[in-house]
């Protein structure tokens, strides 16, 4: 009767952590779950063993253990996607460059924009960014990096504090140096060409029978969106 209501207890604090700040909290008692299912397992097999039956219980028990690397995964996999204030922007990003406005909605909370606005800006800054890159190409040349086809590849975010991100154009620049101030040596390092946007997110708690909190982007913070 235990194991019922200890799976049940773990799927229902599951539900209200798995997506937030405390998302961490249901794993150690995940691992104990599994670690006594484990236990049990084993400790059945010696008794049946013990006294007379036959042996071969250990591959039955060795097949548990794909399904503990699943449980495992999907939890790593789903876990803190609201978590922290950098799995927050990078899940932006990742819906902004896949042009995946309705998996970008929910990374706002309660407060987002309307669907067309956020469309429309992105629209706004993909094409900014396409001419910019174009124009700059024409300066600095292939090697610089740009390409008007693959924008996203010339971006790069910045965490600048807690709750502030910054996302700028940059291209590569090779420069020269000596190496112990005897061989003449060149690199490689990027160079900010013009600030896209900033991101800016805040916590925000979730209400339920166990309080939590997520991280979510503040619209207002986007140039062109209002959050409703």
């Amino acid at each position: 009767m235990l194991q019922p209501l200890a799976i049940l207890g773990w799927l229902f604090a599951a539900w209200q952590f798995i997506d937030g700040t405390r998302w961490l909290a249901v794993f150690v008692p995940l691992v104990l779950l599994l670690v006594f299912w484990v236990g049990q397992a084993v400790h059945a097999c010696r008794r049946a063993i013990a006294i007379g039956g036959a042996p071969g219980g250990e591959l039955q028990l060795a097949l548990f253990l794909p399904l503990a690397l699943a449980v495992f995964t999907a939890f790593w996999l789903l876990g803190g996607r609201h978590g922290s204030a950098s799995s927050t922007v990078e899940a932006y990003m990742e819906a902004w460059e896949s042009n995946r406005p309705d998996l970008a909605l929910s990374l706002f909370g309660s407060a987002g924009p309307q669907p067309g606005s956020l469309v429309a800006f992105w629209d706004e800054r993909r094409s900014w960014l396409t001419s910019t890159i174009e124009f700059k190409r024409a300066i600095y040349g292939p090697s610089s990096g740009l390409d008007p086809d693959e924008p996203f590849n010339s971006l790069r975010v910045t965490q600048t504090s807690p709750t502030r991100f910054d996302v700028e154009l940059v291209r590569s620049e090779t420069f020269q140096t000596t190496l112990l101030g005897l061989v003449e040596t060149s690199g490689q390092r990027t160079v900010a060409i013009a600030p896209v946007m900033h991101i800016v997110v805040v916590e925000q708690p979730v209400t339920g029978w166990l309080p939590s909190s997520i991280w979510v982007v503040d619209a207002n913070s986007l140039g062109g969106l209002q959050g409703g």
